[in-house]
């Protein structure tokens, strides 16, 4: 079971020693029953996380039962009690339990001061202090709701564009293979008759394989999108983005240590597109003037550092870029740093295990 957090636990000890010095001042001395309900109806909000429901409906049912057991003891922390209560089962209750508690409690509200003959505007006064608590809550809720579906959908399209372009490397890879399977059976002697039908059940499997890829790319590509003419970009093609950047007005410095042959056509990909994304981040959101490129690797692993000195991507700002380099970076078992570089600016580091260890 979850504890209650330190801020609950201290805003409810405030309220409570605020109402009991308020009970404790009131004309007449203490009156020991408004404790008890002052107990009663502070204690429970230090669990308004862990029982979201539980805990701000008892809270507030005790609040209406000391509007009917006492009368003329003043406690100025109810209406503060009370629009915590209803924020809290706004925010951290989902509809339509949060909807249906709070006409509940609402409707308990009224009911309590028809009894006790309050007057019309302490009727309205407790639709204002009930009701805009839990409104506000309800759209903090629905906000947040709608910021997680929008990255979990931003997630999943990635994804589909991973696969797409990873299925266009693949096929690629497999019409190499069968090209060069053909080319091996013709420069076989005569005589060579088990090795020729070995090759051609190589070729056949391939092209049994790039059959299914086709399929594949038929459930893909989306809307009936059309294959791209040119191949998917790899590291060799990462000069491009850096000569863009420069047309950009940006300075760019780059150091590119290693050869794009020694590394796989899905590994140079997704290296593209994180240098890619990342200069697109530079562009938008940072603000910077110079940009440093490094791209490294050692046969078992690639690393690419972009970072710039300026501010950064803020808060939302960002859109969904990272978290799709960082799904790229996941298909392949990496890693993914983004934040602010030691020496300012912000930096982008990724590593890239690269797969059969290539030295």
């Amino acid at each position: 079971m979850r504890r209650p957090s330190v801020s609950d636990i201290v805003v409810a000890a405030a309220l409570l020693a605020a109402g009991v010095a308020a009970t404790f001042g009131a004309e007449g001395g203490p009156d020991a029953a408004a404790l008890g309900f002052t107990v009663a109806y502070t204690v429970p909000l230090a669990f308004r996380h862990v029982f979201p429901l539980a805990a701000p409906s008892l809270s507030v049912v005790a609040i209406l039962a000391f509007g009917l057991a006492i009368e003329n003891v003043s406690q100025p922390t109810i209406p503060l009690a009370v629009g915590l209560a209803a924020y809290t089962i706004g925010h951290d209750v989902p509809m339509p339990a949060s909807g249906v508690v709070a006409l509940a409690l609402l409707a308990g509200f009224w009911s309590t001061m028809l009894a006790t003959d309050a007057p019309a505007g302490d009727l309205v006064f407790v639709v204002l202090n009930y009701g805009a608590p839990w409104l506000f809550g309800r759209v903090l809720r629905d906000r947040a709701d709608a910021a997680q579906a929008g990255r979990a959908q931003a997630v999943e399209d990635e994804r589909a564009r991973i696969a797409r372009e990873l299925h266009d490397v693949v096929a690629h890879t497999l019409s190499v293979v069968a090209v060069q399977t053909q080319a091996v059976q013709r420069r076989l002697a005569p005589h060579q008759d088990r090795e020729a039908a070995d090759l051609r059940g190589v070729e056949g499997a391939v092209r049994d394989a790039m059959v299914e890829m086709r399929r594949l790319f038929g459930v893909l590509r989306a809307n009936g999108a059309a294959a791209p003419l040119a191949p998917q970009p790899g590291l060799a093609d990462v000069d491009d983005l850096l000569a863009d950047a420069r047309a950009a007005g940006f300075e760019v410095h780059a150091e590119i240590l290693l050869s794009p042959a020694d590394v796989p056509p899905g590994v140079g990909l997704t290296a593209y597109r994180i240098v890619q994304e990342a200069l697109t981040n530079v562009r938008r959101h940072a603000h910077a003037r110079t940009i440093v490129v490094h791209i490294n690797g050692d046969g078992q692993q690639l690393e690419i550092e972009v970072s710039d000195d300026g501010t950064g991507p803020t808060a939302g700002s960002a859109g969904h870029g990272i978290l799709g380099m960082r799904e790229r970076v996941r298909l392949y078992g990496g890693s993914l740093e983004a934040g602010s570089a030691p020496g300012g600016g912000f930096r982008i580091r990724a590593r890239l295990p690269v797969p059969g260890g290539r030295s």
